[in-house]
């Protein structure tokens, strides 16, 4: 047992040798019963430097932290105690500990730390070297631990002396090569001065160590390749190229680790590329490589965003195609890359090759005219158009088909895979849909196995629990109408239609459903619906009157004009209320968008506002619960879209919906982006600012959506650019766009087909009409939109004017944006763009 009055005292006379005597020979679980009790004095401690009122005898810090490491359960607590200095007492201290963690202790007092308020914070040498000895282990068991030997050693002995000093420099060198902060060893330290000017100098005595024999040159050489390939910071990454040059290994040196340097040149640091192509270079003019390796070194470099080392290998690529005639067609194969990367510069230099080499093969052919599509008009000269090698509009996907459920095992197979996280769209309507038609004559064992596949959320909850269940008494049903008990995750109508299916299924019937829909899109067939309706009244039931709302909204706007009176002569009072709603049309909502100065921060925001007369004393209860267009300006779980929309006609609505969720960033609702080709209703105002705020949203998938929904709206005939383009220009001072990303997407819209590049200029025009006045010219991207309204632009033949595009284009001097603005206006007044 530990004296805690002995204790106590040492404490408060901040003898730390007096607290180590204390804990001499106790037992991890004695020590652990002191926590506690230290407990109590750190908050009396923290008590005194809050008030101010000093206690009679207070407890020492340097008494206090030694008593910590005493006690600490964690290796992290006694690294961040053994920085603090007390060296000889705490040393003892940590020795005495039986635990399992001093290894890892081990390991974080050697790993360089740096503090915002001294700097460095230094490696307690004494404890490392005495715990060394205590695990058993070495100088060379760490990196880290060699990496900060090697720092010790002084900067201004040379490779002798320091072999002199410690024959075991060299495997100590190899060892902290493993680590990734090598620079540490090697920059100017800033207390020691004699280190300044001296950065090469392991790189130097490494070399000459490897000259001796006291290292194994080729084993450096494979260590420090290895060490590139595993990156890391630049600092670190430029103290090994430091040693390749010192090493300056041969071609035959070099040829083993042809692989390894061919890996190095997709390095994000360009010097650690630079230094690989050298390498690679030196090998194929020692003994020439194959031509297919060499092309596909180069094809990476012109990967590269840089424009040196892609011109470099356009360079090389010359060369090879005049050595090896043979291999011309995969030598073109490799310059089209060059076609595709972001600086003009490389642009032109790999045509200028194609065009140097001349006719090729078909399959080459066809590769460089592909390529060719997405360069700039100018690069590729006048006489080659977009128009000439862009079909008029682009293909449009087809939309997902969804299956409904065909049997109770179904049913159990579709609730696990929901439950495991790996649902796929339009789950939830299957859900449905398979427990109003099998949810009645289910086993025993399946609704056991059901119970099983709860996730925890949302509408597959909701049904399992009313088929695995006893029903709600009166209290549950009041408490399941409370927000956040019962509805978590549920949105509104799936609930109602939820509810309406349980029961039928509790009254022993399968409930027949008539609104499932054809597909993805949510529009159902209406021979299906009628279908569902003459089965429902032979077997004299009746629909859900949620789910015969649902059909309604999600009949096709262009359905047969005979429809209404094929449902009357259906019979029974469903088709009577079917037919009754289709006699008069629903009328959209009324949205309105306005932009706001936003509370916080600078820019502006999209507010949107709305409502639905035209949904007042329509329809049910789905069509009430949407009717008052719940938190269009918010988020809101409950008004979150299903997955397949209810109302599939009204496209601006479900724009408005996606258009929050999208400037909320909350949810992915790319699926639902990429449907809105497929569904029905104006085109306006709300669904082009939903596509111009995708297009600049962070997240990839939206920006993914934003590009599916233009193309497939532009391949039906949807949407034009004079629409859109006042919502894309009442964007511009939005605080959430970004003009690289607007860039981005209308590279790949006008690349896609004519009608992309007319919807391109015309969005264009309106945004630099607006922008270019009041200062767009300023900020970043700018340039790149300028520069794609003339591609666009040049290859439609457009003319015209831009307001404020003369005042850019007279620049002084050969800023990026004046030049793109004279192309532009050269371009509009009928020429090529190439002056």
């Amino acid at each position: 047992m530990i004296d805690l009055r002995r204790l106590e005292a040492a404490l408060r006379s901040d003898d730390s040798a007096a607290v180590a005597s204390a804990f001499t020979g106790a037992s991890e679980a004695d020590r652990k019963q002191v926590r506690p009790f230290l407990r109590a004095l750190q908050k009396e401690r923290s008590e005194y430097w809050r008030t101010g009122r000093r206690p009679a005898r207070p407890v020492g810090e340097f008494a206090l932290d030694t008593a910590r490491l005493a006690t600490t359960p964690s290796a992290e607590g006694a690294a961040s105690v053994l920085r603090g200095g007390d060296h000889p007492v705490r040393t003892q201290v940590i020795l005495e500990r039986r635990v399992s963690w001093l290894p890892k202790l081990l390991v974080l007092l050697t790993t360089v730390s740096v503090s915002a308020e001294t700097g460095r914070a230094e490696v307690p040498w004494q404890v490392v070297d005495a715990l060394l000895d205590r695990c058993g282990l070495s100088h060379l068991d760490t990196p880290d631990y060699a990496l900060n030997y090697l720092r010790r050693q002084d900067p201004r002995l040379d490779a002798a002396a320091q072999l002199a000093v410690d024959p075991a420099l060299p495997h100590l060198l190899l060892r902290a090569l493993e680590s990734d902060r090598l620079h540490d060893a090697v920059v100017a330290d800033w207390v020691n001065p004699h280190a300044k000017g001296r950065e090469r100098r392991w790189a130097e005595i490494a070399a000459a160590w490897a000259a001796w024999g006291a290292l194994d040159r080729a084993e450096l050489h494979r260590r420090v390749v290895a060490a590139l390939i595993r990156g890391g910071m630049q600092p670190h990454l430029r103290v090994l190229v430091w040693i390749l040059e010192e090493l300056a290994p041969d071609p035959a040196e070099l040829r083993p680790l042809l692989r390894d340097y061919l890996a190095l040149l997709d390095s994000r640091q360009g010097f650690v590329a630079a230094r690989a192509l050298r390498s690679v270079r030196a090998m194929d003019a020692e003994e020439h490589l194959v031509a297919a390796t060499l092309t596909d070194a180069c094809a990476r470099l012109l990967s590269r965003a840089d424009t040196s080392l892609p011109q470099a290998a356009l360079s090389w690529l010359r060369l090879l195609a005049a050595r090896e005639p043979a291999a011309v067609s995969e030598v073109v194969r490799a310059a089209t890359v060059g076609l595709g990367h972001p600086k003009r510069a490389v642009q032109e230099k790999a045509l200028a090759l194609i065009e140097h080499l001349g006719p090729v093969d078909d399959a080459s052919s066809a590769e460089v005219a592909w390529a060719l599509e997405g360069v700039d008009a100018t690069v590729r000269g006048a006489t080659v158009r977009a128009s000439d090698l862009l079909p008029e509009r682009p293909p449009l996907p087809a939309c997902p088909p969804l299956e409904p459920v065909t049997s109770g095992d179904e049913l159990v197979d579709l609730a696990r895979r929901i439950a495991s996280v790996e649902g796929r769209f339009g789950d939830d309507e299957r859900l449905l849909n398979g427990v109003a038609a099998f949810g009645a004559r289910l086993t025993r064992e399946q609704r056991a196995e059901l119970s099983q596949h709860r996730p925890g959320w949302g509408l597959t909850d909701l049904l399992i629990d009313g088929l695995t269940r006893p029903a709600p008494g009166l209290l549950g049903r009041l408490l399941g109408s409370v927000p956040g008990t019962r509805r978590n995750g549920i949105t509104r109508g799936q609930g109602e239609r939820a509810d309406d299916v349980l029961a039928a299924v509790r009254a022993g019937t399968s409930a027949p459903l008539v609104s499932f829909p054809r597909d993805a899109s949510g529009l159902v067939d209406p021979d299906a619906v009628i279908a569902g309706l003459e089965r429902a009244l032979s077997e004299r039931r009746r629909v859900p009157a949620t789910d015969l709302e649902v059909a309604w909204l999600r009949l096709p706007l262009n359905h047969s004009a005979d429809l209404a009176p094929r449902i009357a002569a259906v019979g029974g009072p469903d088709a009577a209320w079917l037919s009754a709603q289709l006699g008069h049309m629903l009328e959209p909502p009324v949205l309105a968008l306005q932009n706001v100065q936003r509370e916080r921060g600078a820019g502006e925001e999209v507010r949107l506002r709305g409502s639905w007369p035209g949904a007042r004393g329509r329809g049910g209860k789905v069509l009430a619960s949407w009717g008052d267009l719940p938190a269009l300006d918010r988020y809101d779980l409950s008004t979150q879209l299903p997955e397949v929309a209810l109302f599939p006609t009204q496209r601006e609505l479900l724009a408005a919906y996606l258009l929050r969720t999208v400037a909320f960033w909350m949810g992915d609702q790319t699926p639902a982006l990429a449907l809105l080709p497929h569904q029905q209703g104006p085109t306006g105002p709300v669904t082009a600012t939903l596509l111009a705020l995708g297009a600049s949203s962070d997240q990839i998938p939206a920006r993914a959506g934003a590009i599916d929904a233009t193309l497939g709206l532009l391949a039906r005939g949807q949407l034009t650019g004079d629409a859109a383009g006042a919502a894309w220009a009442r964007l511009v001072p939005h605080h959430q766009v970004k003009l690289p990303r607007w860039h981005a997407h209308l590279r790949d819209v006008a690349g896609s087909s004519v009608a992309g590049n007319e919807y391109v200029w015309d969005v264009l025009r309106q945004v630099l009409a607006l922008g270019l006045p009041t200062g767009l010219a300023k900020r970043a991207g700018a340039a790149d939109l300028v520069g794609l309204a003339a591609e666009a632009a040049l290859a439609i033949g457009a003319g015209g004017e831009v307001p404020g595009l003369d005042e850019v284009a007279e620049r002084p001097g050969r800023s990026r944006i004046a030049t793109e603005a004279r192309r532009l206006r050269d371009v509009l007044r009928g020429g090529t763009g190439a002056g």
